[in-house]
């Protein structure tokens, strides 16, 4: 009999899944489905099925599957690579919904506050080094749903915003050149560093060498238009 994660100081269980609470000082029976009802130290009540309890606290393989325990939240939740965050209390897999900016997320419960918490951030926060203190996380190819680990990466903003694809009103073709209405004249622009890089050309080959030019210059590799 060890004591049981998430209750540790509440409820004891056993490999044949018999649990004892210390609140009583008795075992707890199982209903027809197979759950039993676990109070915590808030009094909140969760019905739990024994099966999860059981396969969570004495099967090895089945821990590594649930990942790693989620920084700030570390006995309520834990996360996988794979992006499958498990929920210690209620034993079930957290549902991942999409917001309207198109990242997948999930709220995550403590002292019963909830917290919205984007998928790709959890993921870099604790799977990916961040020796320099970027604060954003970016995806590499630019689809927000995928979360692979391998494309993601920390980022600043600048860093993020030379990432992102164009807009549905960029008529040329090209990130960073866009027509400008008022002046007739096609627009190559780049923002880094908190400054704004701007000049207009009459012809669009010109414009696309110039934000060329200024992403050679200001080093933001991988930018290069063609």
């Amino acid at each position: 009999m060890v004591p049981l994660k998430g209750y540790e100081s509440l409820y004891s269980i056993e490999r044949n899944g018999r649990i004892w609470t210390h609140r009583t000082n008795k075992y707890l029976k199982a209903n027809k489905e197979g759950k039993v009802t676990l109070k915590g130290l808030d009094n909140i009540k969760q019905r739990h099925k024994v099966r999860y309890l059981v396969d969570c606290q004495f099967t090895i393989g089945y821990l590594e599957s649930l990942g790693v325990p989620v920084k700030g939240y570390e006995d309520l939740y834990s996360i996988n690579e794979q992006g499958q965050i498990w929920s210690c209390t209620e034993k079930m897999y957290k549902k991942l919904c999409k917001n309207r900016t198109g990242y997948l997320y999930t709220e995550l419960y403590k002292y019963g506050v909830a917290k919205t918490c984007e998928l790709h951030r959890l993921l870099a926060l604790q799977f990916i080094p961040n020796p320099t203190g970027r604060p954003e996380v970016d995806h590499i190819n630019q689809d927000k749903s995928d979360n692979r680990l391998e494309n993601l990466r920390w980022a600043t903003k600048d860093e993020q915003s030379w990432n992102r694809g164009m807009t549905i009103l960029n008529k040329s073709g090209y990130i960073g050149v866009y027509w400008n209405k008022q002046r007739k004249r096609w627009t190559a622009e780049l923002r880094a560093y908190k400054k704004r890089y701007s000049k207009q050309f009459v012809l669009l080959e010109d414009a696309i060498a110039h934000r060329n030019w200024l992403v050679d210059t200001y080093h933001i590799f991988g930018l290069t238009v063609e």
